[in-house]
């Protein structure tokens, strides 16, 4: 479906201490978003405590795409906080480990996707 002037645009939050790896999620995004024809605006955190003020000012993401190991808080962490707020927007984790994979579904989280993920896993969560 392809998306036309005035319609809805999505808001994606990335949430990632490591620059590489955010603007890796950030170019997928934009490929994976363009194949598709969806209009969307991105916000990217280095910090996660950036992201965690950006919630409590009342910024709400259509989705999340958060690392798990960052200082300070964890990603897990945020999508824990979310979940309690009532926040049922998708949760994609990037993160180098599987230590969280079990835990990921206790926060109804989308996907689990491992460093250094590929373009098709990428999709594989986008498309959930």
């Amino acid at each position: 479906m392809r998306w036309k002037e005035g319609d809805v645009v999505l808001k994606i939050g990335i949430c990632d201490d490591e620059k590489e790896f955010r603007d890796s999620a950030e170019r997928m995004l934009k490929l994976y978003m363009e194949e598709k024809g969806v209009s969307y605006q991105v916000d990217t955190f280095g910090v996660p405590s950036d992201l965690v003020d950006a919630t409590e000012k009342g910024t709400i993401y259509d989705i999340y795409l958060l690392d798990i190991y960052m200082p300070g808080i964890t990603g897990m962490s945020i999508a824990t906080e979310l979940r309690s707020r009532g926040v049922k927007s998708p949760v994609i984790f990037l993160t180098s480990s599987t230590d969280h994979a079990l835990e990921a579904f206790g926060v109804d989280a989308t996907h689990y996707l491992l460093k250094p993920y590929t373009k098709d896993n990428f999709y594989v969560g986008m498309d959930k």
